[in-house]
């Protein structure tokens, strides 16, 4: 018989990548379950396992942190969630390079770019928007928000 707290999941592999099913009561999320597909990317035959278990892990710590009503990460899918993930890691790696007298300014645009699209798909998150515009300041680059669609872009003022 299995223990209550075993987690099961069942990975099934498709021509276009790996579906993956389980039960989440074992993690602490009771009547939940997690069915996701990881699809292959150009030029694979196969999806790597350590991708599956990846966006496995992105996706359990996402669905722990949905179950808090004071965040809005519910608003974000996997992939944008790993990408907040990966955007704030690397935010503060940068900022400890500055810390050691490196210069950052083209980590910290390209980063820009994509806490802006972040910023940009989840409106009313004012925390993401504020970690946009820090982001945007450190790449010295304005951070404006268009009236019209609110998009992020970065401004640069003409003479």
């Amino acid at each position: 018989m299995l223990n209550p707290r075993t987690v099961v999941f069942t990975l099934y592999e498709k021509k276009n990548g790996v579906h993956v099913t389980g039960g989440l009561s074992a993690m602490g999320l009771p009547g939940q379950s997690m069915m996701l597909d990881v699809r292959l990317d150009e030029g694979e035959d196969s999806v790597p396992l350590d991708r599956v278990v990846q966006t496995m892990a992105y996706e359990l710590v996402r669905r722990r942190l949905i179950a808090d009503r004071k965040n809005r990460v519910e608003a974000l899918d996997v992939a944008e969630f790993q990408s907040l993930v990966e955007v704030m890691r690397d935010t503060a790696l940068q900022n400890h390079r500055v810390q050691l007298g490196r210069n950052a300014l083209p980590e910290f645009q390209e980063l820009m770019e994509r806490a802006a699209k972040l910023s940009d798909s989840v409106d009313g998150w004012y925390q993401l928007s504020y970690l946009a515009a820090s982001i945007a300041e450190s790449a010295q680059c304005p951070f404006v928000r268009c009236q019209r669609n609110s998009s992020l872009a970065c401004h640069t003022k003409t003479k």
